[in-house]
């Protein structure tokens, strides 16, 4: 049998990491033949719920489940961890400014990242669930610099998801023969779908500035629409998302192209150390490539510039908050 693999969960004890701990128990991240051993960490608070989640997990009997762990320290939850799903983060409360959003998360991130600094592997893989996503990536990174760059990542799957499906409806096929999708930039309302590049069933397609628009009209309100549907935002998509990302960055993926939020090196115009949605070749082994060549012009090009800058405004409003 392969060798155990260390998954933990932060704001475990929320809907979304309720959901991606039965995933992962099931075998869904490494797949058949790999132990896992999960690690449930939340605030000391939320104790309880996450003892309980533990017996949950033991009643499911997964053979692949090798051990459960509780933590309220994310020193004890990192330790040895192979790969890290980061979704606890300070949600927007109504009347908050979005200054106050990103400094509460500012000081969690901080925290998240001198923890891994202190005791993780050097090679674990971080995805960033919590929002808003990119930015608290971004400081995950800045204060865990004995990570390997290219780990931090932050979800980017679920603009993803959301964008493969209105393109399959679209053509009336599976999403499985959909690809070359691409989604650039910020987890938020300036999020750019961009399917001037897309396959469906491994030929090129035609595509007009109305199905443009109908797509990134579609992917940018979609969480507000669960919102107010739901009444909290998304959660089953958001988990099986995650999932996802961690599973093919880790096994790699038949699809050419997918979306993850990868620190920019300065391609495309992003400033060095931003976490930047880009489409990504996942190639096994734990490792992916960022696709390169891709040309853009007119709102092309608009859509790209405004969601970097969205990012450079946010960056600076953090290091702001962290060094004032």
């Amino acid at each position: 049998m392969a060798r155990r693999r260390v998954v933990a969960i932060t704001g475990a004890a929320g809907s979304i990491g309720y959901s991606i701990s039965a995933h992962i128990a099931r075998g869904e991240l490494y797949g058949d033949g790999v132990p896992v051993h999960i690690v449930l960490m939340d605030l000391e608070p939320h104790k309880p719920r996450l003892v309980s989640m533990r017996m949950e997990l033991e009643d499911c009997a997964s053979p692949l489940l090798a051990r459960v762990e509780v933590a309220t320290d994310p020193r004890a939850a990192f330790c040895d961890a192979d790969a890290v799903f980061i979704v606890g983060a300070a949600p927007r409360r109504a009347g908050m400014e979005r200054r106050d959003l990103l400094a509460r998360n500012a000081a969690i991130f901080m925290k998240y990242g001198q923890a891994m600094r202190d005791v993780g592997s050097c090679d674990a893989k971080l995805l960033v669930v919590g929002n808003p996503v990119n930015t608290n990536a971004y400081v995950l990174a800045r204060y865990a610099p004995n990570i390997q760059r290219e780990n931090v990542t932050g979800l980017l799957r679920l603009d993803y998801n959301r964008a493969l499906q209105y393109v399959a409806s679209g053509h009336n096929v599976s999403p499985r023969l959909v690809d070359r999708l691409a989604v650039w930039g910020n987890h938020s309302t300036t999020v750019f779908p961009d399917l001037r590049n897309i396959t469906v069933g491994g030929l090129p397609v035609q595509h007009d500035s109305v199905c443009c628009t109908g797509l990134v009209s579609h992917v940018r309100a979609r969480g507000a629409e669960v919102i107010g549907l739901r009444g909290s935002s998304s959660s089953l998509s958001a988990a099986v998302a995650a999932v996802e990302h961690m599973r093919d960055w880790i096994n790699g993926t038949e699809r050419e192209w997918t979306a993850m939020a990868v620190p920019s090196t300065g391609g495309y115009g992003v400033p060095d150390g931003i976490v930047f949605g880009v489409p990504v070749r996942c190639i096994g082994m734990g490792s992916y490539d960022v696709v390169q060549g891709i040309e853009f012009d007119g709102s092309a090009h608009d859509m790209l510039r405004a969601t970097i800058a969205e990012l450079v405004s946010e960056r600076n409003e953090a290091s702001g908050i962290l060094c004032g």
